[in-house]
């Protein structure tokens, strides 16, 4: 019995090896996706933080560890299809279940310890040579070497059994209810012919429509999460209806259908693993361009000094006018000044309150309010716009007249929860996204909420806190104002500098768009790799047909074109889906900011200039396997 097990696990090595480059590539992008998070941690903070970044890089590579399953599931399932001939051979012999499951677990096991280790030594050895760079990059940064930690290896250990566990639940459990027998069919010829599912192409257009419109709402400004699940499931449906409908209609026209059936016969008979592979394929593309594209022209370029119009921003009172008139008298600094109250709102934001006639000679814009009703004025970085506001989405806002206090929320399993002493009797009539002041701190902080004249007046004498805005800009002498400002405070006060600032948010943003690069850098990888495994799983497919085809009387030319399409086809049908879509979500998103025809024109340019660059990538990789599949075909032959 083992010499047949083993003899079969022989004739099959190449398969073997298949799967445990696929396994080990997996863990090694677990391993890199850690150690680079806490790279970047180590650069931000000076040290890693133990739970705080492994959750980060958890959740950051959630969608990426996901669509790897997927793709172990592919590949194991291809595995196993090949295999079932040598263990259908032992059940003939009379082999024991015992033993059977014995080896069996032990080939699985093989697997899953070489997949680890290896993935561990090759992430190892990639983390060390991005270290090393990010080093060089942030030398002004950093003073000292960057050190990922054990945490790493920790979690790749405890992530890698977790998924091959799960792999192993999954086939055993498909096997124990379908069944074998129904389980090999499934792809083949004698399994389920392609046929239109109109059910399922309105089920994949409506989730993609949710998706889309989730943008505009709660979910899609919390975060890009619940779109992006929503449209993986949409695409899923949409990717197997559109491509059945295509099918069945090429069926039916016979001239089209005789010309393309040389390189589309493996899509009819291997319908549903096409596509699959070709989903794969296709969320990486979405989640590099919508995922990552954006955070990148977000975050460029890292200086920006026209969101700081004022050298210092200071949240005074009528007590520091003094200071203020002699500071200006003895540095002839140029002083504004606007009344104001301090407000706070329930997602733990400070913020600027001001009358309307005040924001009107302020901005020489008029605003009619009544009563209760507020306009709002964010004042954020690119990045941070197109999320939710102090009200979040309901333009019923919850404000606290007066500083931040601790008795504001009470804390329920370490979660804030409001207290009543927020105010609910306010109404958004307007916002908008503009900088007065600055941007200060992120985005739930220091914007400004206008108030109408009649509500102002009533409050503004009995709320705690600075009532005066004091805005600096410094000419010469710079640091010693500075200084002398700092001194006169004593840290007490909420000043905001705008040299500081500009020193934290560039640093901020790097590191930003390092992270960036870094998932797109991973995202594609994955992407190439599940196409090479494709292109390798379709290389025995191709050359029988490419013997047949020479047999047939066919031209190397011919053969040569179809096999060369049907490699540009396997490339080519995530590059339309995946652009498109992603264009569609990635317009909304820059539209949804709210930005400056200046920076529309800036983001419509770099979005195509990347887009274009993708699409060229795939293509030329598709055609490079193609390439090379023909080459070793005829190298054989």
């Amino acid at each position: 019995m083992k010499k047949v097990f083993f003899g079969g696990l022989k004739n099959h090595w190449k398969d073997y090896i298949l799967v445990l480059i696929c396994g080990i590539f997996m863990v090694t992008i677990i391993f890199l996706s850690n150690s680079l998070s806490d790279c970047l941690q180590w650069i931000i903070d000076g040290q890693t933080t133990g739970n705080a970044e492994e959750s980060y890089s958890f959740f950051d590579f959630s969608i990426t560890y996901l669509l790897l399953v997927c793709m172990m599931i592919l590949i194991i399932f291809s595995y196993i299809r090949k295999r079932s001939y040598d263990y259908v051979l032992l059940d003939v012999m009379g082999i024991q279940k015992r033993h059977k499951y014995i080896f069996i677990g032990c080939e699985y096991l093989g697997i899953v310890v070489i997949s680890i280790l290896g993935g561990i030594l090759f992430g190892a050895i990639l983390s060390e040579i991005i270290k090393i760079e990010l080093e060089k990059i942030f030398a002004n940064i950093i003073f000292t070497e960057i050190n990922y930690g054990f945490s790493p290896f920790r979690m790749t250990i405890i992530i890698g059994f977790c998924v091959f566990g799960l792999l192993f639940i999954v086939f055993d459990e498909a096997i124990s209810c379908l069944g074998m027998d129904s389980l090999l069919s499934c792809g083949k010829k004698s399994g389920k012919p392609v046929k239109t599912r109109p059910k399922v192409f309105i089920l994949g257009m409506t989730f993609m429509f949710l998706a889309y419109i989730s943008l505009w709402f709660y979910w899609g400004k919390v975060s890009k999460g619940i779109p992006l699940i929503l449209l993986s499931i949409g695409i899923l449906l949409g990717m197997i209806s559109i491509g059945a409908y295509y099918l069945c209609y090429l069926r039916k026209k016979e001239n089209k259908y005789y010309k393309k059936i040389t390189w589309l016969d493996n899509w009819y008979h291997r319908f549903f693993y096409n596509i699959n592979m070709s989903f794969i394929i296709t969320e990486f593309i979405i989640v590099t361009l919508y995922g990552f594209s954006i955070v990148i022209f977000d975050n460029i370029p890292v200086n920006e000094p026209q969101n700081y119009p004022y050298d210092v921003v200071w949240m005074a009172s009528d007590k520091d006018i003094a200071f203020i008139d002699e500071l200006k008298q003895k540095y002839e600094i140029k002083v504004k000044k606007q009344p104001c109250i301090r407000v706070t709102t329930t997602d733990q934001g400070e913020h600027m309150g001001i009358s309307a006639s005040a924001y009107e000679k302020w901005t020489k814009e008029s605003l009619d309010l009544k009563d209760n009703e507020i306009y709002v004025v964010y004042q954020r970085e690119r990045s941070e716009r197109n999320y939710l506001g102090i009200d979040f989405g309901t333009k019923k806002p919850r404000i606290y007249m007066g500083e931040a206090k601790d008795d504001l929320w009470q804390y329920v399993a370490g979660v804030p929860m409001p207290s009543n002493k927020f105010d609910t009797s306010f109404n958004i009539v307007g916002e908008e996204e503009k900088i007065l002041t600055g941007v200060f701190g992120n985005k739930i902080s220091e914007h400004i909420i206008v108030f109408s004249d009649s509500y102002y007046q009533k409050v503004c004498n009995r709320v705690e806190g600075p009532n005066l805005i004091v805005m600096v800009q410094i000419p010469k002498n710079y640091e010693k104002v500075i200084e002398e400002i700092c001194a006169y405070t004593n840290g007490s006060g909420i000043v905001y500098e705008k040299k500081n600032l500009l020193l934290q948010i560039s640093k901020t943003k790097i590191i930003n768009v390092s992270a960036a690069i870094i998932n797109i850098f991973v995202l594609l990888i994955c992407s190439f790799f599940v196409l090479s495994i494709k292109m390798e799983c379709d290389f025995p497919e191709q050359k029988g047909k490419y013997i047949f085809y020479s047999q047939g009387g066919m031209t190397h030319r011919n053969i040569r074109k179809s096999i060369m399409k049907e490699s540009f086809w396997t490339g080519g049908i995530p590059i339309i889906f995946g652009v498109v879509i992603s264009t569609i979500f990635m317009g909304t998103e820059v539209y949804l900011k709210k930005l400056s025809l200046e920076w529309i024109k800036q983001y419509a340019v770099k979005l195509m200039g990347t887009i274009t660059g993708i699409i060229f990538l795939f293509l030329f990789i598709s055609i490079c396997f193609g390439i090379r599949n023909i080459i070793r075909i005829e190298r054989e032959e």
